[in-house]
């Protein structure tokens, strides 16, 4: 019962942890697009 328990706790923060790493991912992926076209307007 414990293991199990345990285990359903680390498959939580698993998935938390990935739902974090993607949104981080796709914050950067929209940031790096800004970043060009930001450069791009000043030039």
């Amino acid at each position: 019962m414990l293991l199990r328990k345990n285990w359903s706790v680390n498959q939580r923060k698993v998935i938390l942890h990935l739902k974090a790493a993607s949104l981080n991912i796709d914050s950067q992926w929209l940031y790096i697009p800004k970043h060009f076209i930001t450069q791009y307007q000043v030039i």
